[in-house]
């Protein structure tokens, strides 16, 4: 067996592997069901929970909240660990992992306090060999044909982050996250579906959650909202009919489209944030030196669970563009500086991450690189000796 496991933790599902292969061998959803029939609790994970509930409908519950923050410490680390044990084939071994090395993309949505938990776990409960955590933007630009500078547009299932990178080093303090993700949509479209009358309840939106292709294969971004919702109050043409997991039919028209705009409007949510075309111009007008925001602007890389959205990048490119066409008239650090010359908006580039699992290749390419360099790993000793700031420390490439 490899000695470099890695391991990419999201809020919809964890992606497992080895270091040098393409994609990951395990994907896990990050939920669970608990069973009470008999003396004994049990609790079920992942694909598993979901075929559980389906035979004997227990009640699936998300190990992450709609801002892709963990619900349930103790349920996390049992998720967690139930993955990497299934990954390796051993259900019982308490020192299966002593002899093995961890590559972890730093988890975005985990607060300090959290990193400090998951790091006991890891050198503590399972004991790992060697262990390290690496920027995930600077990952996800390593299969867009070996890059190092660009600008992560990473919309997943808890929020949309928008994350920089140059030459390698992530603009850590110019990272931004917008509260929009993939189960707020569910929620709106689940909304949006009520509101036509369907009687949808918690089962259901939940049935709506785990059937993603609901959402990308039906909804799509429109080129224009008040064009598309024209079309929909004059015509048929948008009518499309799906089926949820629990074989109910629905009309979806208007839902379509109106599920991803408030990507672009979370007003609609009425939420308070800049949508996603403006949190991009936003941040880059403020946060990114002036001499790296040419190179950045250059290469926006899309990627994420919500990426493969029809229309969404095309819609994202437009917007980023058109607000960045007169940067120079409303923005005063352009036009305070004298030798800056306008952004040409044919050079705004926004393209798909080059693959679904773009993170874990990136993890995996850099796992495989740095597997017998000492300098990019804490072991159990230097874990005992610096903690987890050593082990931050390390947080880069």
């Amino acid at each position: 067996m490899k000695d470099v496991i890695v391991c990419d933790v999201g809020s919809h599902s964890i992606k497992l592997g080895f270091a040098g292969d393409h994609v990951p061998s395990l994907v896990v959803p990050c939920f669970y069901g608990k069973s009470d029939r008999g003396a004994k609790e049990t609790v079920y994970f992942g694909a598993e929970a979901l075929e559980e509930s389906g035979v004997n409908r227990i009640e699936l519950k998300l190990v992450f909240d709609a801002a892709g923050t963990v619900k349930e410490w103790r349920r996390f680390e049992e998720l967690f660990t139930w993955a990497l044990r299934k990954l390796v084939g051993d259900d019982e071994n308490a020192g299966v992992f002593s002899s093995l090395k961890l590559f972890l993309p730093r988890p975005a949505n985990m607060n300090n306090d959290e990193l400090q938990k998951l790091s006991e776990l890891l050198f503590e409960k399972l004991k790992f060999r060697a262990v390290t955590m690496q920027p995930e933007a600077a990952l996800i630009l390593m299969v867009q044909g070996h890059q190092t500078t660009g600008l992560i547009v990473e919309a997943g299932a808890g929020s949309i982050r928008l994350l920089p990178v140059y030459h390698g080093h992530a603009i850590v303090a110019a990272n931004r996250r917008i509260p929009i993700g993939g189960r707020v949509m569910t929620r709106h479209l689940v909304k949006l579906l009520g509101d036509q009358g369907y009687p949808l309840n918690a089962k259901r939106d939940f049935d709506l959650i785990v059937s993603d292709p609901t959402k990308q294969s039906f909804c799509y971004a429109a080129p224009s909202y008040a064009e598309e919702k024209r079309c929909s109050m004059e015509t048929s043409l948008l009518l499309e009919q799906t089926q949820l997991l629990d074989g109910t039919e629905v009309d979806l028209e208007k839902e379509r489209f109106e599920t991803v705009e408030c990507m672009f409007n979370p007003s609609l949510l009425g939420i308070e944030a800049k949508g996603i075309g403006h949190a991009i111009v936003e941040l880059v007008a403020t946060s990114i030196p002036l001499d790296c925001v040419k190179d950045i602007v250059s290469r926006i890389i899309l990627s994420g669970g919500l990426s493969r959205i029809p229309g969404l990048l095309e819609r994202l490119q437009a917007e980023v563009r058109t607000q960045f066409r007169d940067e120079k008239q409303w923005n005063p650090r352009f036009r305070e500086e004298k030798n800056w010359t306008p952004l040409q908006v044919e050079n705004i580039s926004v393209e798909l991450a080059n693959e679904e699992f773009s993170l874990f290749h990136g993890a995996s390419i850099v796992g495989d690189a740095i597997g017998m360099k000492r300098e990019f790993w804490v072991t159990q000793n230097d874990y005992k000796r610096d903690g987890v700031p050593g082990l931050l420390k390390k947080c880069r490439l």
